[in-house]
């Protein structure tokens, strides 16, 4: 995946969003597993937290994509 110097510089490269959403949903919904049980949880409940995953990863993702593009409009920090 290619990357420009802005990239490079802030640390974070460009990838596929299908492939990033993937990796958060999975992660989220670990996490999710773990701190239910962990907590005594009801199975219906965590079921419901596994069903609202994916929409809120995409609608957080969709936010920084915006960020990400407006953040490239500003002038560079002088150092």
């Amino acid at each position: 995946v290619a990357s420009d110097s802005g990239d490079a510089e802030s640390g974070f490269e460009e990838t596929d969003p299908g492939e990033t959403g993937s990796a958060v949903i999975r992660m989220v919904s670990r996490f999710v597993d773990r701190v239910c049980t962990e907590g005594g949880v009801s199975a219906e409940h965590v079921r419901s937290l596994h069903q609202m995953v994916p929409g809120v990863v995409h609608m957080h993702i969709e936010t920084l994509e915006t960020v990400h593009r407006e953040s490239k409009t500003l002038p560079p920090i002088q150092k």
